[in-house]
Formats: C-alpha cells, structure tokens, sequence
C-alpha cells in the first residue's frame, strides 16, 4: 500500500468515528487539487485534514460548524500561488495545482489569513458536505 492511500484510509477511519462519511469526497477533492503544490511537510493538506478530524468529539452535535470552522483556518489555505502579469491566483476549490500550473512560472508566499477568503471557503464546503449528505 502506498503513502498516499494510507493516509487516506486514515482519514476515511477519522470520518467514520464522527459518523462523517459524507466529507470524504470533498476532503479527497481538496487533496487531489493541493497534490504537489506545498512541499513543506508541516502544512501538507492531508495533516492538516487529520488534526481536525483527530481533534473533533463524535458526541458532538456541532462537528459540522466546528468541523467546516476548523478546515478554513488550516495552513495550507495560507499560501498564495499566482502567475502572470497581471498576477492569476490559484483557487484551490476550483482546480488542481497541477493544472495551474501546467506549462508557467508559478509564485507563492504566504498570506495571513485563507484563500479562497474564509466564508467563501466555509460556505463552499457545507454546501459540499450537504449536498453530498443529501444523495445518501
């Protein structure tokens, strides 16, 4: 089994123990489109992903708000990568890294707060997480 779907299985265990199955496409979403785009271990999606899951109580009532509140505010929602002049940022929400950054020069630092902005972010996940609720 390789590293990847490891820790995917992870998180798959993660979202069972809080009866939260219906995340997962929108999790595996995120992880896809942030493949190869942070290279620092410490801001990788899938850790960030992990440590909410890890810290959220199965006996709460509120882990989708708590849940939703605490994906917008990982690290790797902090960088800025952008193209061009004048300057194309990447929406991580929207499209792979991958295919941003096919064939240019990419740039990047690190802002303060989210990006996509924290309640566009957090709007687009509950109507994700809803949605996909919805079809089960």
């Amino acid at each position: 089994m390789n590293k990847d779907a490891n820790k995917m299985n992870q998180i798959q265990a993660q979202l069972q123990r809080l009866h939260r199955l219906h995340w997962l496409p929108t999790l595996e979403l995120l992880v896809h489109n942030f493949d190869g785009a942070i290279n620092d271990t410490r801001h990788d999606i899938v850790y960030g992903i992990l440590e909410v899951l890890q810290s959220l109580n199965p006996e709460d009532k509120n882990n989708d708000t708590l849940g939703i509140m605490r994906f917008q505010k990982m690290f790797c929602f902090n960088y800025r990568f952008f193209k061009g002049i004048p300057a194309t940022y990447w929406d991580p929400t929207a499209e792979s890294f991958e295919d941003f950054a096919r064939g240019e020069k990419i740039s990047i630092y690190e802002g303060y707060e989210s990006h996509p902005a924290p309640d566009i972010l957090m709007r687009w996940m509950a109507e994700r997480f809803d949605h996909v609720k919805e079809l089960h």
